[in-house]
């Protein structure tokens, strides 16, 4: 059995994840709840029969002092945060980093005040990739993101002789990736729902629930900045 540890670059994989909703139904709020601990074996069974899942590491930013004052997003955290509490799971922290317009000062009631930048996960997931490779820790890596950004170290661990998986969601672009891994995997949309938490309907613990209003504007808040720091990451 070939050894296999997942990577989950979290706040990418839940941009297409939101997005893969979305396509199928505009009026979605926000994608449902998922069962986070069964993602891993999920995903590893797809790959193939000679495959076991050795552990998971989800790569989470942790809210700044400001932004944890807003209700959601310390909801948000507080929930992904407890996953290292599961059997064979660790969650790994970067930072969510407000940062300045130029008005003074910044207000969490305006969203024009300021605007969000994500730290630490790419670095976080190449130095576990890589710790992990030399350390002869896996056979095969599967990587939850489609970041083009983590091409280096995906050339490293082939130099090394292991499997790296990429996985991403339907749709995904994943033709930089075929020459330097071993498979590119599409979860699609019936994937996602198969992996949809029973209890999403009546409790969705990573956002508010006392106000749909605040709710929904808290995820596409969330949704659009993070899709602007990934694009601001990219262009530079």
């Amino acid at each position: 059995m070939r050894r296999t540890m997942l990577f989950i670059d979290l706040e990418n994989f839940e941009i297409a994840r939101g997005n893969l909703y979305r396509d199928d139904d505009p009026t979605c709020p926000f994608p449902p709840f998922l069962e986070w601990t069964q993602l891993g074996p999920y995903i590893v069974n797809k790959i193939g029969d000679n495959y076991e899942l050795t552990k998971t590491f989800l790569f989470l930013p942790r809210p700044d002092n400001f932004l944890m004052k807003e209700t959601w997003r310390a909801k948000r955290y507080h929930f992904f945060s407890h996953l290292s509490d599961t059997d064979f799971f660790k969650v790994i922290e970067g930072r969510h980093v407000a940062r300045n317009t130029g008005r003074d000062p910044i207000d969490l009631s305006d969203k024009t005040s300021y605007y969000v930048t994500e730290k630490g996960t790419d670095v976080n997931l190449a130095c576990q990739l890589l710790t992990k490779a030399f350390h002869n820790a896996f056979d095969c890596a599967v990587v939850l993101s489609s970041d083009t950004d983590y091409i280096p170290v995906y050339n490293v661990l082939s130099t090394l002789g292991k499997l790296v998986v990429v996985c991403g969601t339907e749709g995904s672009n994943f033709t930089p990736f075929r020459s330097c891994t071993d498979k590119q995997m599409a979860l699609t949309f019936e994937d996602l729902q198969a992996l949809e938490s029973s209890d999403f309907n009546r409790n969705r613990p990573d956002v508010p629930t006392d106000d749909t209003e605040d709710m929904n504007k808290g995820w596409f808040s969330w949704l659009k900045e993070t899709l602007g720091t990934i694009k601001s990451k990219d262009e530079g």
